[in-house]
């Protein structure tokens, strides 16, 4: 992790999240059962719970972060399809609140 958040206890908990033996952090760091479906919806609660930890623990570069590191994982499994659609749900939702 470059520093853009700290990694909090609360970060580090998500489930997501990978602290390596030499103290890099990676904010992307799921694991893909290969079931689509299962996938999806995995991806759509790791995105509830990147948002509700974001506003609870005021972390507002948290979803920032979570999605550049997803991008340089560089896969795009149902995990991460998931995770994208809950995301710009929300963003629909607030927007048209």
């Amino acid at each position: 992790m470059d520093g853009t958040i700290a990694a909090t206890q609360e970060v580090l908990d998500l489930p997501f999240v990978r602290e390596m033996d030499d103290g890099d952090v990676y904010l992307w760091h799921p694991k893909p059962t290969g079931d689509r479906a299962a996938d999806i919806a995995t991806g759509e609660y790791f995105a509830r719970l990147t948002m509700l930890c974001a506003k609870e623990f005021d972390l507002p570069l948290l979803l920032a972060s979570v999605l550049r590191d997803m991008t340089l994982a560089g896969k795009f499994t149902g995990v991460e399809a998931g995770f994208i659609a809950a995301v710009a749900s929300t963003a629909q939702v607030g927007a048209l609140n």
